[in-house]
This record gives C-alpha cells, structure tokens and sequence, in this order.
C-alpha cells in the first residue's frame, strides 16, 4: 500500500511539474498579405465633369486596385486633361503612379507634363515624382523639378503649379538659363 501511494505521490509531482513547466503555445501570427482587389491590362478611363463634359482620360498599361488601401497602383499611367471645350491642353506621363480616393495621383520615375497647347511659354515640367490634384488641376512636388520652355531651362527644388492658369512656382534652388535667340 506504500509503494503505491509512493508511484501515486509520484505521479501527481510529476503531472503537476510537466504542467507547471510546460511551454505555453506559441501563438504564430501570420501577416495578412492581400493581393489586389482587382487588376486591367490597357486600361483607359474617361472622367467627367458635373456639367458632363470630358474633364480627363487617364490611359495605362497595367492597375491593381485595393480596397483596402483605398488606392490604385498604375503601371506606365497618362492623363490627358481638357479644357471645357476643345482638345487636350496637358499630358502627364510617368513609369508608376497612385491615385487615392480623395483624387489625388501620385506619378513617380520620370514624371512629365507636358503642355500640348501651341506657342506654349511652359513646354514641359520633369520631376522624380509630382502629386496631383485632379479636380483643381493643381501640381505640387517636394523634389527637384525641371522646367522647358522654348527660350528658357528653370530648375529648383518644390514646386507649386495650377494647369489651369498655368502657373508655376519653384521654391528654393532656383537656377535658370535663358537662351537669347537674338543673334
């Protein structure tokens, strides 16, 4: 009877240690990665005014949407914005671009607008990444930006524009070079 209440006493240390000392589960979590919600191969979408007038087209090879993000990802985007009446004033290209629910588009690597007007004083505006807003027609940029023109090069660094009064302001390190054609 003792040797049995001796292997009893045992076996209750035993289970009472392997609880006490038993690891806890690991609780692995693992990251949620989504994929897009949806994609489109040459995609080219007509946006309108509320006077349904063609307001911008925007054109790309390739989109992936997510939901979640509320944001679409564009690979090679154009947007070809217009006046209320006439032909295309202003073309933005760029390798990559984002646009945001709120009708922001970010284009990044070699973004460029492009005035399609003729005699234009601003030919072309280059940057590394310019941000858009697309209901006021308005560009900004935090990095170097490079201006055209026909008789002039303007470079700086931040810059403020509206497409549609086509102005331009660059903000510190201003240089321009003005070609005299004059001979």
């Amino acid at each position: 009877m003792k040797r049995n209440a001796f292997y009893l006493g045992l076996f209750v240390f035993a289970l009472s240690c392997y609880q006490y000392f038993k690891a806890e589960p690991q609780q692995t979590q693992v990251a949620h990665v989504s994929g897009p919600d949806f994609t489109a191969e040459l995609l080219q979408s007509k946006v309108f005014n509320l006077k349904g007038q063609l307001h911008y087209v925007l054109d790309s090879d390739y989109l992936e949407r997510f939901e979640s993000r509320n944001e679409t990802v564009f690979t090679r985007p154009s947007i070809l914005f217009y006046p209320e009446i006439g032909d295309p004033q202003w073309r933005i290209d760029a390798l990559d671009g984002v646009m945001r629910e709120d009708n922001l588009a970010i284009f990044r690597n070699q973004a460029t607008v492009t005035n399609l007007q003729p005699n234009p004083q601003l030919e072309r505006l280059v940057s590394k990444e310019l941000q858009f807003e697309l209901n006021q027609e308005t560009v900004h940029s935090d990095y170097r930006v490079d201006l055209y023109g026909p008789t002039s090069h303007q470079r700086g660094i931040g810059m403020d524009g509206d497409l549609a009064s086509e102005t331009v302001s660059l903000h510190q390190a201003v240089k321009a070079t003005y070609l005299n054609e004059n001979k």
